[in-house]
């Protein structure tokens, strides 16, 4: 039984991402965490996550940049904040090629990503007001 304590100190997640694939990939880096714990539900579109978010509390985001149909982390993000989520949204995406990466707060961080190996996705956090 989970104790209300361990519920407080408990990182919730929620992975918005069309290729539930993906979701599983997280679920196995993350499984060998010990401190925070992590509790990670999915999102197969940005209307699901909509209504996960309506519904319960989460403490980050990650967000993949593009969910079908052709939707970007420029339509999305807004959708987001517009239900009133103000906290930090991670955009995850294979690619990173598009003018907007580069011409974002977010370039140092991506850039960053990019040099670490082990991770096959990149992954930057913003938590701009788009």
């Amino acid at each position: 039984m989970i104790t209300e304590t361990s519920r407080r100190n408990t990182v919730k997640v929620l992975f918005v991402d069309d290729e539930f694939i993906e979701f599983r990939a997280l679920k196995k880096k993350i499984a060998d965490l010990s401190e925070p714990a992590v509790e990670v539900e999915y999102s197969p579109s940005i209307g699901d996550a909509l209504e996960k978010i309506r519904l319960a509390r989460f403490d980050l985001i990650l967000l993949d940049n593009r969910l079908l149909p052709n939707a970007d982390f420029r339509e999305t993000v807004p959708e987001l904040r517009g239900i009133g989520y103000t906290g930090p949204i991670g955009v995850v995406s294979t690619d990173i090629s598009g003018g907007y990466f580069r011409n974002s707060r977010i370039t140092a961080s991506i850039s960053a990503s990019a040099r670490t190996k082990s991770m096959p996705r990149r992954c930057s956090t913003s938590s701009a007001n788009m």
